[in-house]
């Protein structure tokens, strides 16, 4: 082969290894889980609690709690914690493939913690847990 072609085939072979080897790079799965916690907490501060429900709560989640007592309870927490100000990532754990992030939230009825746990499910990422508690602090 001549110089032409083996950098011809030198460049193939990098590109190959890039393409292959990217997608694994790419993914980070803490990463993945926060932006799903705060694409839960947007469907929260948007009323959308049967959607919640219905398309993102982990098999777990539903049976703790119906349909209906969760839209009841999330429109009184939703209530009483008001319209969001400001919301901050303040502690984000994994354990066995349960990721757990907590925002420190301010609130026109003052500040709140927000504390999902998001798992990844076969039919993607799933809430398996989700409270607002007062912030004392």
């Amino acid at each position: 082969m001549n110089s032409f072609t083996n950098r011809m085939a030198r460049s193939v072979l990098i590109a190959l290894v890039i393409v292959c080897v990217k997608p694994v790079i790419g993914q980070d799965p803490a990463a993945d889980a926060q932006k799903f916690a705060e694409a839960e907490w947007k469907l929260f501060d948007a009323g959308s609690f049967e959607q919640m429900y219905d398309s993102t709560f982990d098999d777990s989640m539903k049976q703790q709690m119906s349909r209906d007592n969760w839209v009841q309870v999330a429109h009184q927490t939703a209530d009483q914690r008001g319209k969001l100000v400001s919301r901050a990532v303040a502690n984000k754990t994994n354990s066995m493939g349960i990721y757990r992030i907590i925002f420190s939230s301010q609130c026109t009825g003052g500040k709140v913690f927000e504390d999902i746990s998001v798992v990844k499910r076969d039919s993607g990422w799933k809430v398996t847990g989700i409270w607002v508690r007062p912030n004392l602090e």
